[in-house]
Parts: structure tokens; C-alpha cells; sequence
């Protein structure tokens, strides 16, 4: 059976990886779980973004923010970043590939 790429999902490419947090200890996790995949993690913290308001009433709402905070600094534009996006699902929320 072929496989239609077109309609694959996107996939990370390993290299640096802006985790969108301020957290210390969710960006060393976050270190453990992609560094052994050749993924350098680095934290909005590390590259002195600053840190969103959390405004939203859910999780997801605030590290939605988190994400697109940090996608407007480095003018990222994902195509897949609308909330079914498996890009911003989870608590730092963003794994962003940055030059």
C-alpha cells in the first residue's frame, strides 16, 4: 500500500527546540525526554523571552499563549498551530524549531 505524504502528518526534525516556558524544571524534562533524539531544548527563559499573562481558564489556553508568544518573537508561522495542533498540546507547549 502506498503512502500518500501529502496527507501525513508534520513531523519534527531534530535540532533546537524552543521550549515555550519559564519553568526550570519542565524544560530539564523536557531535555530528558528529546536530547537523546538530537534535539538541543531551550527554554523562552534561556533566550530572555518574556513570559505571557495567564490569562485563559484552562491548561491549554495558557500554554496555547505560551506558544504563540513565542512563535510572534521569532515571526514563526506554523500551519498546523490551530487547536488541534499536537505542536502546542501540552504544558510547555511548544516545541518550535528556531534558527
Amino acid at each position: 500500500m502506498a503512502v500518500n505524504h501529502a496527507e501525513s502528518p508534520p513531523r519534527l526534525v531534530p535540532g533546537r527546540l524552543l521550549a515555550a516556558t519559564h519553568n526550570k524544571g519542565k524544560v530539564e524534562e523536557l531535555k530528558a525526554l528529546f536530547e537523546p533524539h538530537g534535539f538541543n531544548v531551550v527554554s523562552a527563559l534561556d533566550l530572555g523571552l518574556e513570559e505571557p499573562e495567564e490569562t485563559e481558564a484552562t491548561f491549554t489556553g495558557n500554554a496555547l499563549l505560551k506558544a504563540r508568544a513565542a512563535m510572534r518573537a521569532f515571526k514563526v508561522s506554523i500551519p498546523h498551530a490551530g487547536p488541534a495542533s499536537r505542536v502546542t498540546s501540552t504544558a510547555p507547549c511548544s516545541a518550535l524549531k528556531t534558527p
